[in-house]
């Protein structure tokens, strides 16, 4: 349960979530976010709901329009088909106990009354993307509890732990409910926006190995690049140049630990056009030599 694969479609950007499958649409995995290239998982969505609890360390979660903080013992919430990335923060290891899982796994039979009271006012509100658990509020706070509860019979592989994820699930799922009620309903402002990152994100990723630029970019998103670099300025509190080389230097961590292929192949490979460039750029972002990095210094 620690770290599934992780298997992004370079041309859409989803993500397929290992282990949920029609005969069980429910995963629970332990997460180590600093065993990850540079402590973060890459831009993604995926058509699961994710609930997590941060067990230590802290986590910075980011979604088109904002940034969030999880530390130590709190608890999230990221709806189906948003796009989002992840990354570690701090200099204490981030473990999160991670819940992925379809809307289906709540409410079953599709046209239920649970579906549409109570699940679908969630799923399909444009205005709740990302959400934390507060600590402090008595009606949420036994939502950590139902989390860990669920993790561990999965865990320990208990006779029957399906059925208690689905009930801890579905404790959990009444407080989100009930927790964001009032934000239920009010669609996104951005939403065209979100729909041109996924575009410009998932051109990125596909052609990170290639020579493109801001114009490529933005030709993807079908803008201009002055309104190309508003949108990611808006969206992600990034550059498009900036999310290139995260992206290539994502690639490159991947290659440096998972082949054996030359410093400056995977320098090439992944876009950079020497190895001294690919080099220097490398250190900046990741704190050692390429090499250093395949070695584990």
């Amino acid at each position: 349960m620690k770290n599934h694969p992780i298997q992004i479609n370079r041309d859409t950007l989803e993500e397929r979530v290992w282990n949920v499958t029609p005969e069980l649409p429910y995963m629970a995995n332990l997460c180590w976010m600093n065993e990850l290239p540079d402590g973060m998982f890459p831009w993604h969505w995926h058509g699961e709901v994710e609930l997590f609890y941060m067990r230590s360390g802290a986590i910075e979660y980011c979604v088109p329009g904002g940034q969030q903080v999880f530390e130590e013992g709190e608890a999230g919430f990221v709806n189906a088909n948003v796009l989002h990335m992840t990354r570690a923060v701090g200099d204490v290891p981030s473990v999160q106990e991670e819940h992925l899982f379809l809307p289906s796994f709540v409410y079953g039979r599709p046209g239920s009354a649970i579906e549409s009271r109570y699940v679908r006012p969630v799923v399909r509100s444009g205005g709740i993307e990302l959400y934390k658990f507060d600590k402090g509020d008595p009606a949420q706070r036994e939502v950590v509890q139902w989390m860990r509860a669920a993790y561990d019979a999965g865990a320990r592989a208990e006779e029957g732990y399906e059925l208690v994820a689905r009930e801890m699930m579905s404790r959990v799922w009444l407080a989100l409910f009930r927790a964001t009620r009032a934000r239920q309903g009010k669609a996104s402002s951005g939403a065209e926006d979100d729909a041109r990152v996924k575009r410009m994100l998932a051109y990125i990723s596909e052609h990170c190995a290639e020579r493109i630029g801001m114009a490529d970019i933005a030709r993807a998103g079908m803008i201009g690049e002055r309104e190309c670099f508003r949108v990611f300025r808006r969206q992600l509190n990034m550059t498009p140049l900036e999310c290139l080389t995260a992206q290539r230097l994502s690639r490159a961590c991947e290659l440096l630990r998972g082949t054996d292929r030359t410093v400056l192949e995977i320098g090439l490979a992944c876009g950079f056009c020497s190895a001294s460039y690919f080099g220097k750029v490398f250190r900046e972002h990741i704190g050692v030599s390429p090499r250093a990095y395949r070695e584990g210094r």
